[in-house]
């Protein structure tokens, strides 16, 4: 689904569906109001109006389209989907963002829930990238069956990496960190910048891109050395100092203050978890981790 291209009456109605008071929706729709963009190429700058879709880089975007995600999936009347607590509860899908995970019992089941989705999604004006779209099956079903949408073939994989492996997830957050550090380098690396402005910019800025969904990391040592290096490497820079002055990592740590990246994202990591185990209320995550599925018909030769 492209996260751009919901129609602001979905979001309006998709507040009220979550319980939001009435101010704050008005608040929110005045933020919308007379939204306006531009196309600059070279110096010519052409200014449009903008009528659908969320405020990119908004703080509140990627709650508002997770709001109208979920009512549409709301929406639909599902099929089958995976028994869990002996029959008493199924689980149809997973919702992440704008990633949809759908589970069925059978390759027909899934077709069925597959059209169902793309067919709320073109009422709202949304899209499914059928590109990106693949499907897997367990080892009972045949090689040669296919899954189908709008008349075209889903392609089956026996593997996918969703949101890449840890070393490149870590990599790619530390980039965008870089990128960030980059833009305001003048002034982090600069000697008249107090070191309090310099630590405040850090921890509001840098470490939260740098452990951005740390929550679901596996973090390996290679994925940890490289959180490491990061913000070691951004100390220095702060400090004015290299790698030929020979100060030991420790001595700069006690003069920047900085939180370790590494630590963050596992006190991140142990903070989801001991949230998820004492919840009180019955989550998915929950009842999805804490399931215990049959055993396996005993093999008969």
């Amino acid at each position: 689904m492209e996260k751009t291209d919901a129609k602001h009456e979905d979001i309006w109605k998709a507040l009220e569906e979550a319980g939001a008071d009435h101010k704050t929706i008005k608040m929110i729709r005045i933020l919308y109001q007379n939204a306006k963009s531009y196309v600059q190429i070279g110096k010519e700058k052409a200014e449009y109006e903008v009528y659908r879709g969320v405020r990119q880089g908004d703080v509140m975007s990627p709650t508002i389209f997770n709001l109208v995600m979920q009512m549409a999936l709301n929406q639909i009347a599902w099929s089958g989907g995976i028994e869990l607590e002996d029959g008493k509860r199924r689980l149809t899908h997973l919702l992440y963002a704008d990633d949809l995970i759908l589970m069925a019992n059978d390759v027909a089941e899934a077709e069925t829930n597959l059209e169902k989705v793309e067919k709320k999604l073109r009422e709202m004006e949304l899209e499914l990238n059928k590109k990106k779209t693949k499907w897997m099956g367990s080892t009972g079903i045949d090689r040669d069956q296919s899954l189908g949408l709008g008349g075209e073939s889903i392609e089956r994989v026996a593997a996918f990496i969703y949101l890449r492996n840890p070393e490149s997830e870590v990599g790619a957050r530390a980039r965008m960190a870089w990128s960030t550090f980059q833009r305001w380098r003048e002034v982090l690396t600069s000697p008249r910048t107090r070191l309090r402005l310099k630590r405040k910019f850090y921890m509001t800025c840098l470490l939260p891109t740098i452990t951005y969904g740390a929550e679901c990391w596996s973090l390996t040592v290679k994925a940890r050395w490289k959180l490491i290096r990061t913000v070691r490497k951004m100390e220095r820079m702060m400090l004015g100092i290299t790698w030929r002055d020979k100060r030991r990592s420790a001595e700069i740590r006690r003069r920047t203050g900085l939180k370790s990246a590494s630590l963050v994202a596992t006190e991140k990591k142990w903070n989801c978890a001991w949230k998820m185990l004492t919840a009180q209320d019955e989550r998915w995550i929950k009842k999805i981790i804490m399931w215990i599925p049959p055993p396996r018909q005993e093999t008969r030769w």
